[in-house]
C-alpha cells in the first residue's frame, strides 16, 4: 500500500468511527425526564432578564434556597441553538460536540501511539463514551479536556511552542461557566506541573506550567458567581439530600440493573488496562509513566464511585490505553507481540459478532434513533395549558425541568431534578415521606393546597409507583390525562368540576391491583 493510499485509508477509518459514534448519539430526547428543559429556560432567563439564577428561582417550596447555577453558560448556548433551530438542531449540536471531543482524544493518542492501537482502543471504548447520550453541558467538558490534553501533548512532544499554552486560561474562562468539570482542567495542568517539577525536573517548563496553572485558577473566578463557582466542585455534595442514579457507584448500579452490560464491560476493560499498567510500572518504574498514572488513577476512582464518570473514563482511555499498549509492545519479544496481534483480531471478531447480533454494547437502540424529541413529548404540557389547569402543582423529581420549560413563570414547581437546589431536610423529611406516608401527604396537602398532581410515570424510586396507585384510588383525586410519559390528576372540588366532567379517565384504564 502506497503512502497516499495508507493515508486515505486511515482517514477513512477515523471518519467511519466518528460517524458510528454520531449514530449512537442520534437518539430522540425523552424531554419529560431530562434536564434539557431547565437548561434552555436558564438561557432564556439570563439573556432576557439578566439574572444569573443564584436562588431556587423556579420552585415555590424553597424559592430562597441559594443555588450556584454553575452550568449557566451551557444553558445560554442551548437556548440560542434551540431558538435558532429547535430541538433537532440541539441534537446535532450534541452530536457535534461529542464527535469533536472524540477527535481530540484520538489525536492526543496518536502523539505517542501507533494508528492501529489508537483505532483499536477507540473502537473498544465506544460502549463507554456512548453510555451518556443525553444533551447535557458535560459534553463541553469532554471536548475541552480532550482539547487541553492534545495541546499539552503537542507541547510535550515539541510540536508547538510555549505561546500556545497561554490560550489555556482562556479555555478555562469558558469552561468554568459551562460545566462543573472545569476542575479537571486545573487537575491536568497541575499534573504536568508536577511532572516537570518533580519527575523530569525541567525548571523552565515547570515555571511555565506554574504560570499557566496560576492563570487558569484566576480564570476560574471569572464567573457571575465569583469564588463560589471555583469552590462549587468541592461543595456541591455538602447538602445532597437525594440519591440520584448518575452519582451512584458502578457496583451499586450493577446490583440494581444487572441486565445493563455496560457495567461488566467497564469492569473487564478496567481490569485489563490495570494489569497492563502494573506490568509497565514493574518493568519501567513510576517516573516514566507519572502523567498516565495520575490520569488513570483519578478518572478510574471517579468512574468507579459515580457512574456518570464512565463516559469520561471512556474518552480518557483512548489515549491512555493506546499509550500503555504501545509502551508494552516495545518491551515484548516478537513472539509475545504475535500473540497480542492475534488477541486483537479475536476482539475485533467479537465486536463484529456483537454488531451482527444487534447487542446494545456495539449496536445503537434503533427504537429511539433520530433527532429532536420523542413523539408526543409535549402533549401533556399542551393539555395542561389548553385545559387551563391551575396550581399549586405537586410534581415528582424527574419531571421538574420539563415543567419549568413549559409552565414557568405561570406555574412554579414543587421540586425539580437539582438536589443541590433544595435543602437536605426538605428532600429527606418532606418530599420522600409524603409519598410514602398518608399522614405526611395530608400534612403537606394542608400546607400547600395542591390542585394538581403532575407525575412522570416511569419514576423508578421505591415510593413513586406506590404513591401513584394510592392517588388513583383516592376519591379526592381525578385522573384527567395520561400518556406514555406522564399522568395528570386534579383535586375534586367545585373549581375543577367542569374539567373533571370532560376529561376524567375511568379507573379501568389503570392497573392498580
Amino acid at each position: 500500500m502506497t503512502i497516499w493510499r495508507a493515508k486515505y485509508f486511515r482517514l477513512f477509518l477515523m471518519v467511519s468511527i466518528l460517524v458510528i459514534v454520531a449514530i449512537f448519539f442520534a437518539r430522540k430526547i425523552n424531554f419529560t425526564s431530562s434536564d434539557l428543559g431547565r437548561h434552555i429556560k436558564n438561557g432564556e432567563m439570563i439573556i432576557h432578564h439578566l439574572t444569573h439564577l443564584s436562588t431556587n428561582y423556579y420552585s415555590y417550596t424553597e424559592p430562597d434556597h441559594p443555588v450556584n447555577t454553575h452550568h449557566w453558560g451551557g444553558g445560554v448556548i442551548f437556548y440560542i441553538v434551540w431558538l435558532w433551530g429547535g430541538f433537532k438542531t440541539l441534537s446535532v449540536l450534541n452530536i457535534g460536540i461529542h464527535m469533536l471531543a472524540l477527535y481530540f482524544f484520538f489525536r492526543a493518542a496518536r502523539l505517542n501511539a501507533s494508528f492501529k492501537l489508537t483505532i483499536f482502543f477507540t473502537i473498544l471504548c465506544i460502549p463507554l463514551i456512548t453510555y451518556r447520550t443525553e444533551i447535557r453541558p458535560e459534553g463541553f467538558s469532554y471536548l475541552l479536556f480532550g482539547l487541553l490534553l492534545y495541546i499539552y501533548g503537542l507541547f510535550n512532544n515539541g510540536r508547538i511552542n510555549r505561546k500556545w499554552l497561554y490560550f489555556v486560561p482562556l479555555i478555562q474562562v469558558f469552561w468554568v461557566n459551562v460545566h462543573i468539570f472545569f476542575i479537571f482542567g486545573l487537575f491536568l495542568s497541575g499534573v504536568y506541573l508536577a511532572n516537570y517539577l518533580f519527575i523530569n525536573k525541567d525548571k523552565a517548563k515547570a515555571h511555565l506550567f506554574l504560570k499557566v496553572l496560576i492563570l487558569s485558577i484566576a480564570a476560574s473566578f471569572v464567573s457571575p458567581f465569583g469564588y463560589k463557582a471555583f469552590i462549587e466542585p468541592f461543595m456541591i455534595f455538602r447538602e445532597y439530600g437525594y440519591m440520584i442514579a448518575e452519582n451512584q457507584s458502578v457496583l451499586f448500579m450493577q446490583n440494581r440493573f444487572p441486565e445493563n452490560p455496560v457495567f461488566w464491560y467497564f469492569e473487564v476493560i478496567f481490569l485489563i488496562s490495570s494489569i497492563i499498567f502494573l506490568v509497565l510500572l514493574f518493568k519501567e518504574g513510576f517516573r516514566r509513566h507519572f502523567i498516565k498514572l495520575a490520569l488513570f488513577f483519578v478518572f478510574s476512582f471517579f468512574s468507579w464511585s459515580m457512574v456518570r464518570g464512565i463516559a469520561f473514563w471512556g474518552f480518557i482511555l483512548i489515549p491512555l490505553g493506546a499509550w500503555q499498549a504501545d509502551a508494552l509492545k516495545a518491551l515484548l519479544s516478537n513472539k509475545w507481540q504475535k500473540f497480542i496481534r492475534i488477541g486483537m483480531v479475536l476482539i475485533y471478531g467479537m465486536i463484529i459478532a456483537l454488531v451482527v447480533w444487534r447487542q446494545p454494547l456495539f449496536f445503537p437502540d434503533t427504537r429511539v434513533a433520530g433527532l429532536g424529541l420523542l413523539p408526543g413529548s409535549n402533549r401533556s404540557a399542551l393539555f395542561f395549558k389548553q385545559a387551563k389547569l391551575r396550581g399549586p402543582i405537586f410534581n415528582n423529581y424527574d419531571i421538574g425541568s420539563y415543567l419549568i420549560f413549559h409552565l414557568f413563570p405561570n406555574h412554579r414547581v414543587f421540586i425539580d431534578n437539582r438536589p443541590e437546589a433544595y435543602s437536605a431536610s426538605f428532600l429527606k423529611d418532606y418530599y420522600v415521606p409524603m409519598q410514602e406516608n398518608d399522614e405526611m401527604w395530608d400534612q403537606m396537602m394542608n400546607k400547600y393546597q395542591f390542585n394538581a398532581i403532575y407525575f412522570y410515570r416511569h419514576d423508578m424510586t421505591p415510593w413513586g409507583q406506590p404513591f401513584l396507585i394510592k392517588r388513583i384510588r383516592d376519591p379526592e383525586w381525578a385522573p384527567v390525562f395520561v400518556d406514555d410519559y406522564t399522568l395528570i390528576m386534579v383535586k375534586r372540588n367545585s373549581d375543577n368540576r367542569g374539567l373533571i366532567e370532560r376529561f376524567e379517565l375511568p379507573q379501568s384504564m389503570f392497573s392498580v391491583n
